[in-house]
């Protein structure tokens, strides 16, 4: 089996589209029983590399990733 592997950078950003069937908070914004695109930050730690959430994407943010 074979697959390509994208190796992230540090502080590179990526949109995540995703169904919040359970609430999520980004910034003191509540959203639940939707579908979301979610900005996150790739951050690495010598605890693991992980993304985290930054914000809920708007609208133009969206429209320049399907493109």
């Amino acid at each position: 089996m074979k697959w390509n592997c994208k190796v992230y950078g540090d502080g590179e950003y990526r949109i995540v589209k995703k169904f919040l069937l359970f609430p999520c908070r980004i910034n003191n914004i509540y959203r639940w029983l939707e579908t979301a695109y979610i900005v996150q930050r790739y951050s690495r730690s010598p605890y693991g590399n992980t993304w985290t959430n930054i914000k809920f994407a708007e609208r133009y943010e969206r429209k320049s990733k399907e493109a």
